[in-house]
């Protein structure tokens, strides 16, 4: 640019640049979208990951029989209320 003399070639050559600054811009702009929206997935898929897992250890806990026998009438007594409130 600066061995042109004339204002019109300089002038399409700012231009020409201002092109290219805005193009890689937003070739930027959009490299940064996506890898946002890469991290944002990645962390929705570990977060329902870890649901599923929390659902499972759940569910086993439930299948599991008890290790042993309650001695005492208390936990009787309140599962008989709690059946109570539900009917």
């Amino acid at each position: 640019m600066n061995s042109t003399e004339d204002f019109e070639e300089r002038k399409k050559i700012r231009s020409r640049l201002r092109e290219i600054r805005d193009k890689q811009r937003d070739e930027l702009e959009a490299k940064r979208k996506q890898r946002e929206a890469e991290a944002e997935d990645l962390v929705k898929k570990k977060f329902e990951k870890a649901e599923e897992e929390k659902k499972k250890k759940m569910e086993a806990y439930k299948q599991q029989a008890p290790t042993h026998q309650r001695d005492s009438k208390y936990h009787e007594v309140t599962q008989n209320l709690i059946a109570d409130k539900y009917k």
